[in-house]
């Protein structure tokens, strides 16, 4: 945290994955509050936490399952509390969403709950989370949220069906709250990352990994820390006039 100065407050859903972790440790340099979510891998959230609270940074760990409305409406609620109480009655400057789950596989060999609950981890989940803290942004009339989306959600994704629609409805999502929200000076944006160095990818051979790559532009994966630098521009003042958009980082695979 610069200085040990607060300056601005967010909450991060999906903070014990990498792409997560990642964000909160670059929003910490920028000297945030942090509000870190977690659902199931709680050792890797608290680890976070507490390397976060070791650089004096403000940080408090918070467990939801963003499926269940009820749930994430008691998760984000404790989050807002605490920044009530911690950071003057601040309401979130920024809310990030990097939950979700991929899944691989033909449609015709799902069964219809896999389907559904492919819908709810990737799509409703970041809808359920959004709507918990707009009211705190709408009431102090500023605000920010990103989508952490995918290249699959522009383009689609063989044998990535249900996931590839759920982050395109994702990203039509954060282009029509940008549009509802713009008059109380909040903006919506996401980022599509293409390849990204992170476990999600592990289940691939060296060898797929090889061939996808060779079709990369940059000849190489991301790094989940980039994925940072795209979140935090978009959440900068340097972005203030940019709202409903999508901001790939994907090293050139979709042009």
């Amino acid at each position: 945290m610069l200085g040990g100065i607060i300056t601005k407050t967010a909450i991060i859903t999906g903070a014990s994955g990498a792409i997560g972790s990642a964000v909160c440790q670059k929003l910490a340099r920028e000297g945030y509050a942090l509000c870190v979510h977690y659902h199931t891998n709680r050792n890797a959230a608290q680890n976070l936490c507490e390397a976060l609270s070791s650089n004096e940074t403000p940080a408090f760990l918070f467990q939801a399952d963003l499926t269940d409305s009820q749930n994430t409406q008691e998760g984000i609620s404790a989050a807002l509390h605490f920044l009530e109480s911690t950071c003057h009655g601040q309401a979130p400057d920024l809310f990030v969403h990097c939950a979700g789950k991929s899944q691989f596989g033909l449609l015709n060999t799902m069964e219809f709950d896999e389907i559904r609950k492919s819908l709810e981890e990737n799509l409703l989940g970041g809808m359920f989370a959004a709507r918990c803290v707009l009211p705190s942004m709408i009431s102090k009339k500023n605000g920010n949220l990103v989508f952490i989306t995918s290249m699959w959600g522009e383009t689609g994704a063989s044998c990535e069906s249900v996931y590839s629609a759920a982050k395109a409805g994702l990203i039509g999502f954060a282009k029509a709250l940008a549009k509802e929200h713009a008059p109380s000076h909040i903006r919506v944006n996401c980022v599509s990352p293409g390849f990204i160095e992170t476990p999600m990818n592990s289940r691939l051979t060296a060898q797929e990994k090889t061939d996808f790559l060779a079709d990369v532009p940059l000849s190489r994966a991301g790094l989940p820390d980039e994925i940072a630098e795209a979140v935090c521009f978009l959440a900068s003042e340097s972005a203030s006039y940019i709202t409903g958009e999508v901001l790939r980082v994907n090293g050139g695979y979709i042009i």
